[in-house]
């Protein structure tokens, strides 16, 4: 629902400023690439946290049918994938 409104969003701002704002070639490239960044942050917003939840319900099946000794390797190596992940994100 919010991905179509921003589609729908950003083709009205594209004719807006095409029909309005008199915009260079290249302030239109700049725009452009300013409203599809935002898209972009827009989709990441709305979809990570379902893709955490699959992720986490996913996690929990594969545990389940493994051994003790392997649920306990699978954990280190999920830790291990979190923080490389967290350090990716924040830069760190």
């Amino acid at each position: 629902m919010i991905i179509a409104r921003a589609l729908e969003g950003r083709q009205g701002i594209r004719q807006s400023r095409q029909r309005n704002l008199d915009l260079t070639p290249e302030q239109q490239r700049q725009v452009g690439a300013i409203l599809a960044d935002s898209q972009r942050d827009a989709l990441r917003r709305e979809m990570m946290p379902r893709a955490l939840a699959l992720l986490d319900r996913t996690h929990t099946r594969i545990s389940a049918v493994l051994t003790p000794e392997q649920r306990e390797r699978f954990e280190r190596l999920r830790e291990r994938r979190a923080s490389r992940w967290r350090r990716v994100l924040t830069g760190g």
